[in-house]
């Protein structure tokens, strides 16, 4: 019988996700684990070191912006809302309010659509050029997100998904992020989500510090012009696939 699969190591130990292993291994993964360590503190310091630049930055953009949403939108400018982070822990993600106050009032917790009749008058572009997410950075710099990682979703949708997929909740064993691998591949919104789940798994397979690089850099292209193929990338197979959950699953327990 083949040996069960596994999950790169590195991957899963520079998340905080403890992996069973032979004691034989004990040295390789003292080294991963030191490697990974390393890993791990880079990309928090460049999730401070960026969200608060990008910050500082977009000061003189966000105090004018933030005078518009008064004018045309009133009360609140932020919209406040709970989504679900790394290990399960509810927290107050920040956007700039893009709809209607009762937006919610007879739907109930819905997700949005392109050209969404409940936007605000300024609120459609602001979710076109994603400057409604803006507000996150603040989340990043706090530690409830990274700049990078699965997008976290709000609590009744996560509790839907877990019934709808088993696996749904391995991509909670990782920080979520602002920008991540299913998003600059165009699975977002109103997309699938077993391909968003996939692309998840995907990205805690082959995750470096180096891959979160190229996701920011990637990102820019994705929001400026749209991008969403690139060359020279080798997609996931199910096999792949199948290992990533097998090996999650194992280091939970």
């Amino acid at each position: 019988m083949d040996d069960p699969p596994k999950l790169n190591s590195s991957a899963l130990v520079s998340f905080g996700v403890r992996s069973r292993m032979h004691p034989e291994h004990a040295p390789a993964a003292s080294s991963n684990a030191d490697h990974a360590t390393r890993g791990r503190r880079a990309k928090r310091i460049l999730d401070v070191v960026l969200s608060a630049i990008a910050l500082l930055v977009l000061a003189p953009l966000l105090v004018p912006l933030t005078l518009v949403l008064l004018l045309t939108s009133g009360r609140p400018i932020f919209y406040v809302q709970e989504r679900v982070g790394q290990g399960g822990r509810v927290f107050r993600m920040f956007k700039f309010r893009s709809m209607r106050r009762d937006a919610e009032q007879e739907s109930g917790p819905v997700w949005a659509r392109d050209r969404d009749s409940r936007c605000t008058t300024i609120g459609g572009w602001l979710r076109r050029t994603n400057l409604d997410e803006v507000p996150q950075l603040w989340n990043v710099l706090k530690g409830d997100m990274s700049l990078v990682g699965p997008r976290p979703e709000r609590p009744v949708f996560v509790t839907q998904f877990r019934n709808d997929y088993h696996d749904y909740d391995l991509r909670h064993n990782v920080p979520v992020g602002l920008t991540g691998w299913a998003q600059v591949h165009g699975w977002r919104g109103r997309t699938s989500l077993e391909k968003r789940l996939e692309s998840d798994l995907d990205y805690i397979e082959r995750w470096s510090f180096g891959l979160d690089v190229r996701i920011m850099f990637m990102t820019v292209q994705h929001v400026v012009w749209g991008k969403t193929s690139w060359a020279a990338e080798a997609p996931m197979t199910t096999p792949a696939i199948h290992r990533s959950r097998h090996a999650l699953r194992t280091a939970r327990t």
